[in-house]
């Protein structure tokens, strides 16, 4: 037996091969860790039918159900490639715990900051490979905002209109870190208040719901290069919902904003050169780039790097970014 990762354990190759049996997927050959996604929850497998990916040990209840659901939806819709078919199979019979199989796509992982292997230009392509990508995830419209419910397995509208319910989200995570680890100060709540205040008739503006990945980065895709750089495949989707396809802009722009503010431009740039922004574009920035922060901030992420720093000094240069992302480099009002 090999220990794949912490989450999931010791798993013998008796097992692996148990459960492409399953499916009827032929002989197990080889399995290895992951180095991309969620790593500590996936393992590759060869077997003489092809190459897969078995996620396993699920993170809450329903994940899995919920990925399968999406992934679903993105292959009726055939604008990105996704692990299709996803192969679920909830009982633990094998493993212990359920487990998820599908093919592995094609491509490679690529990364981008100072750390990154490729060179300036590569990872210009990269960041514009993403924001193109993205446009494209945007066109899957749904008639209302709503999140996955197992119990239909379907989307559930949400209870409240949009601006409603992100600003309850927000709100409703502001709550969990005023008294825990890095509690935040009166002023840091007040400031996160006033986002809200400013950003209530941006978030108000009409648009049509569409599929939001939420954990929209370049970890969660792969890529080729032929000869200019493209997402080939997409994967990790259970943070997905069905909302405002500017939200999806946060996560990925905090850290290219954090590595490379030029590159964070670029992405963004590119994107609404595509999807044109509605009215109040900064406004509704700043408070989704708030809500996105806030998941860091409850688990320590930002504290760890910079343990002095308040939530509003962490995070203003994020949530004031808005303006300066729409700014081509060097006009006189970009910084």
């Amino acid at each position: 037996m090999e220990e794949y990762s912490a989450r999931l354990g010791a798993i013998a190759p008796e097992q692996f091969q148990v459960a492409l049996d399953r499916f009827g997927l032929g002989r197990f050959l080889s399995a290895r860790p992951t180095g991309v996604g969620l790593a500590w929850q996936t393992v590759f497998v060869d077997a003489s039918s092809g190459q897969y990916v078995v996620r396993g040990n699920p993170l809450f209840p329903g994940q899995f159900e919920k990925e399968a659901f999406f992934v679903r939806l993105l292959h009726e819709r055939e604008l990105l490639p996704v692990p299709w078919p996803y192969l679920l199979d909830t009982s633990n019979d094998i493993f212990g715990w359920p487990y998820a199989l599908m093919p592995r796509l094609p491509g490679q992982a690529a990364d981008v900051g100072p750390r990154s292997d490729l060179g300036p230009e590569d990872q210009l392509g990269v960041v514009i490979a993403l924001a193109n990508a993205l446009a494209v995830l945007h066109e899957v419209y749904w008639p209302a905002c709503g999140e996955y419910q197992a119990e239909i397995d379907g989307i559930a509208p949400f209870e409240k209109p949009w601006a409603e319910w992100v600003t309850s989200r927000v709100r409703e995570k502001l709550s969990w870190v005023r008294n825990g680890p890095g509690a935040i100060t009166d002023q840091d709540a007040d400031w996160a208040e006033e986002l809200l205040t400013s950003g209530r008739d941006a978030l108000g503006e009409s648009f049509t719901p569409a599929f939001v990945m939420h954990d929209y980065t370049q970890y969660n895709v792969v890529f080729q290069q032929d000869p200019s750089w493209r997402v080939s495949g997409l994967f990790d989707l259970g943070e997905a919902y069905i909302g405002d396809g500017e939200a999806d802009l946060s996560r990925l722009t905090s850290i290219l904003l954090f590595r490379n503010p030029s590159l964070a431009g670029a992405f963004v740039r590119r994107y609404l050169t595509l999807r044109p922004p509605r009215p109040g574009f900064a406004e509704r920035f700043a408070v989704y780039m708030l809500d996105d922060i806030l998941i860091g901030w409850a688990s320590g992420w930002h504290r760890r790097n910079h343990p002095n720093l308040s939530l509003r000094a962490w995070s203003e240069p994020y949530t004031s970014a808005g303006e300066d992302l729409l700014e081509p480099p060097g006009s006189p009002h970009s910084s």
